[in-house]
């Protein structure tokens, strides 16, 4: 199997520093590349840093996750892309993972997730990351996927500036896509869940949520979660 992880980019150099060493560490260098799409508001050195760990670095003219995704998929020659946020740790095991996965006649899929600093409630979120619900699908779960199936369906909407993830994942699930929830933990920052609060963080996102399934326009979404969340 080849995998190409791409991963977009916004000033991320001090997260970038700590990931590209464990994704060498736990992946070959023959059949992985890393893809960094970095935001053209981008203002630190991403770039060299991206050169020091042998990635493939694109300079994206947007500063949109999207777009910044799709670019990354384009220029993507392997059989299987995962995309991944730059504070995001896959679990060390992610190519044994993601290759069961696929072989088990999935097209996509996607890892729960544990908090790098599960303080009190947030044990909560973590714990039910581990089942499929309406809530699945999320870009922290290290969603990856068939560079076929990707293409096939188009990719992530660029309108959307937030929730994209979300969004290219429930047409995916309309089309019946074959999935699965792989129960080896990815770490993910926890951040946002510090610079807020638990109680905030959860009711914008379930807000946030309830907006994008009742087809709230993308960029009323966008502006409703940065009115109310630090993040």
């Amino acid at each position: 199997m080849t995998l190409d992880i791409v991963i977009p980019a916004l000033n991320e150099h001090e997260n970038l520093k700590k990931l590209l060493p464990f994704l060498r560490r736990y992946s070959n260098e023959q059949t992985t590349n890393i893809i960094i799409v970095d935001a053209q508001k981008s203002k630190d050195n991403t770039e060299k840093l991206s050169m020091d760990w042998n990635c493939i670095y694109q300079k994206s003219e947007f500063s949109s996750r999207a777009a910044q995704l799709n670019q990354g998929a384009k220029i993507s020659e392997a059989e299987v892309i995962m995309f991944l946020h730059a504070d995001v740790f896959p679990p060390s095991t992610f190519l044994a993972d993601i290759e069961n996965c696929l072989n088990g006649k999935k097209d996509c899929g996607m890892f729960s997730y544990k908090f790098d600093n599960p303080r009190g409630l947030l044990k909560i979120n973590q714990y039910f990351t581990k089942f499929d619900s309406d809530f699945a699908g999320g870009g922290d779960q290290c969603f990856f996927i068939r560079k076929s199936t990707f293409n096939e369906n188009s990719g992530f909407d660029e309108n959307y500036i937030l929730m994209e993830d979300f969004e290219f994942f429930k047409r995916l699930k309309r089309k019946k896509v074959a999935y699965q929830i792989v129960n080896s933990p990815a770490t993910v920052s926890a951040r946002k869940y510090h610079k807020n609060s638990w109680l905030r963080v959860n009711l914008v996102n379930f807000l946030t949520f309830r907006k994008f399934k009742n087809s709230c326009p993308p960029d009323e979404l966008s502006r409703f979660y940065k009115k109310w969340l630090n993040s």
